[in-house]
């Protein structure tokens, strides 16, 4: 598949991400590997596509469930180095997958190891620390292994979730009001 690696791939590509020492400015978040500077990248975005499933949402009122799972829907655009795991499929919560990220960040902070599981299918996004700052991602529905900077994805995945809510709360100004909404959020951003 395009853009995604196997493990040996990634040793030849970048073989200081599967256990060689690695310096990292700490200014620039540049990682150096025997002289050669390199920033990993990660992309998290998203287009929603739909408002709701039903069409007409009491915006104020609206349970949890409803906003997460039934709401927002559209395309993710996941893209860590080389590895898209990318979901084009027109159907994700993205309220859920903005919300689900800042859940993984904080499980990965407790104990190094998450898995995203999506609704209304058996795909999964694993997410595992197996080095200081070091954080491997693997998708069930797609080959290849992404290794990258846990620091750099907790602030990827931040802004994600601040873009997402931002862009909700400025096209349904009314949501602002909406106890199971802002409890939601909340939650997520502590």
């Amino acid at each position: 598949m395009t853009g995604c690696f196997s493990k040996n791939a990634l040793t030849e590509r970048f073989p200081w991400r599967l256990g060689h020492s690695v310096a990292a400015s700490p200014r620039t978040g540049i990682r150096s590997c025997g002289g050669t500077w390199e920033r990993t990248l990660i992309e998290i975005d998203f287009e929603i596509r739909q408002a709701s499933i039903s069409g007409s949402v009491d915006w104020t009122w609206a349970n949890e469930m409803l906003l997460r799972y039934d709401c927002f829907l559209g395309d993710i655009r996941f893209v860590v180095d080389d590895v898209d795991l990318s979901m084009d499929w027109g159907w994700i919560p993205i309220l859920d997958f903005a919300l689900s990220l800042q859940h993984v960040v904080r499980r990965l902070m407790q104990i190094g190891f998450e898995r995203m599981e999506f609704t209304d299918s058996d795909c999964t996004i694993e997410f595992r620390v197996i080095a200081d700052d070091v954080l491997q991602i693997q998708s069930s529905y797609l080959e290849g292994v992404s290794v990258t900077g846990a620091r750099e994805f907790r602030e990827k995945s931040r802004d994600f979730f601040s873009r997402v809510r931002r862009h909700i709360e400025e096209d349904i100004p009314e949501i602002r009001t909406n106890a199971s909404y802002l409890n939601a959020v909340n939650r997520e951003s502590e």
